[in-house]
């Protein structure tokens, strides 16, 4: 058996033999990138399901400053978008937690799994939106939807100690909420939890909730990412490293690359293919979901603020 680096299109092409070590390393850092991309796939999902949600309040908001609201169908229609916002980032995050340890099972690294379970462990016991969004995905798997209600406010925001003469702008937001006494009167809701709910309230506020859980599950994604970065940065390293040589005897062009086993008859036996856009696509998801950290802490708004106000007043000046 000859192993090369060679490719696999229509055409005579150069042939760079290599080891069967740099063969096997190459097969398996690119099976290892594959399942990392998939890793950073499922969190990926995960974010943009979170995204939908957060983005399905916001319009509702703005409707509501915009349009009239007719009947109460139509409150019950936008009740249940959010509801149908809400499952499909309860099963993302199900999807994640579940998936995620059997990738690193394919990770030529030992205990991968252990120390994933043992983030989300400690991420369960800090935080009670964790543990609560937990069984209120079970809830909403097995029993009923996962959101209850929805708020509609508008207020002035302005100062009212000068007899309402500075009102300010108007403030329209929009509030999902769970009735506490719907999963209280579930038996099979987890008790656990429900216990460590104030038995003096009667709602809970699905943003907060999810705004937390969110956090802590990106701290868990980003805890697993430092664990993976030295294994990581080795594998594109490889893969990279075997592009860049066959690039230096083929002026640069490497489509169709595989590393190829090839047997006594010059028959090839098996091959992989090597390209860039692998390693390049997992950097990119990486970039593209960044921490996630103090979402409880942060908001959008399209205020007109005083300071847009103030701008727009010396441009019509000038």
């Amino acid at each position: 058996m000859s192993y090369y680096l060679w490719k696999a299109v229509l055409g005579a092409t150069p042939r760079v033999p290599i080891e069967k070590d740099e063969y096997d390393d190459l097969l398996v850092s690119w099976g290892a990138l594959g399942q990392i991309a998939l890793i950073e796939e499922g969190w990926d999902d995960l974010v943009q399901n979170y995204l939908e949600l957060e983005m399905e309040l916001l319009q509702s908001a703005m409707r509501t400053m915009v349009l009239n609201h007719e009947d109460y169908h139509e409150f019950q229609q936008t009740r249940l978008r959010f509801a149908r916002r809400l499952s499909n980032l309860l099963q993302s995050c199900k999807s994640y937690i579940d998936h995620t340890p059997h990738h690193l099972n394919q990770l030529p690294v030992a205990g991968l799994v252990a120390v994933f379970k043992g983030f989300t462990n400690v991420a369960y016991d800090a935080s009670f939106s964790y543990r609560f969004m937990e069984a209120l995905r079970n809830y909403a798997q097995h029993r009923g939807l996962p959101l209850h209600g929805a708020t509609f406010d508008a207020a002035w925001t302005g100062d009212f100690s000068d007899e309402g003469k500075n009102k300010g702008q108007m403030r329209h937001s929009v509030a999902a909420s769970i009735d506490i006494s719907k999963i209280k009167g579930d038996k099979k809701f987890k008790a656990s939890v429900i216990a460590e709910i104030d038995a003096h309230l009667d709602q809970l506020d699905v943003a907060i909730l999810v705004r937390e859980y969110i956090e802590s599950l990106a701290g868990v994604h980003t805890e697993l990412r430092k664990a993976l970065k030295v294994s990581l940065d080795g594998w594109k390293a490889s893969v990279r490293t075997a592009i860049g040589k066959y690039s230096a005897v083929n002026d640069g062009n490497v489509i169709g690359l595989t590393a190829a086993i090839f047997d006594d008859d010059e028959h090839v036996v098996a091959r992989t293919n090597l390209f860039d856009d692998l390693p390049t696509r997992v950097e990119k998801l990486v970039r593209r979901n960044g921490s996630l950290v103090n979402l409880r802490l942060r908001y959008v708004t399209n205020e007109i603020t005083p300071k847009r106000a103030a701008k727009r007043v010396a441009d019509k000046k000038s």
